[in-house]
C-alpha cells in the first residue's frame, strides 16, 4: 500500500476546515440577509403605495397641463385675429390719410424751419 503524506492530510483537514467555516459564514449571511429583507418588504409595499398616488397625481397634472396648452392655444389664436385686424385697420387709415396728410406737409416744414430759425435767433440773442 502506498502511504499518503502528512503534508497532503495536513493540507487536506486545513482545506476542509476552511470550506466549513466558509459555509457557516455564508450560512448567516444568508440568514440576515432573509431577515433584513423581510423588515424591508412592508416599507417597500407602503413606498409603492405612495408613488402610486403620486403617478396619479402627475397624471392629474399633465391632463390639467395639457387642457391649460389647449386655451393658451385658442387665446393665443384669438389674440393674433384681432391684431391681424387692428394692423390691417391701421394700415387701411394710415393709406386713406396719407394722401390728404401730404397737401399740408410744406406747410409742416416750413413751420419746423421756422420754429428752428426763431430758436437760433433767440439764443443768439440770449448770447449777444
Amino acid at each position: 500500500m502506498t502511504d499518503i503524506p502528512i503534508w497532503w492530510v495536513a493540507i487536506s483537514g486545513l482545506f476542509f476546515i476552511v470550506n466549513t467555516i466558509f459555509f457557516i459564514g455564508l450560512t448567516v449571511a444568508l440568514y440576515k440577509i432573509v431577515k433584513i429583507m423581510q423588515e424591508l418588504q412592508p416599507k417597500v409595499e407602503d413606498l409603492t403605495v405612495k408613488v402610486n398616488g403620486l403617478v396619479g397625481t402627475l397624471q392629474d397634472v399633465a391632463v390639467k397641463l395639457d387642457d391649460v396648452a389647449g386655451s393658451l392655444k385658442t387665446t393665443v389664436n384669438v389674440v393674433g385675429g384681432s391684431a391681424q385686424r387692428i394692423s390691417g385697420t391701421a394700415e387701411m387709415v394710415s393709406k386713406a390719410t396719407t394722401p390728404s396728410l401730404m397737401k399740408f406737409m410744406p406747410y409742416v416744414r416750413y413751420g419746423m424751419a421756422a420754429m428752428k430759425i426763431f430758436r437760433f435767433i433767440t439764443s443768439f440773442r440770449r448770447a449777444g
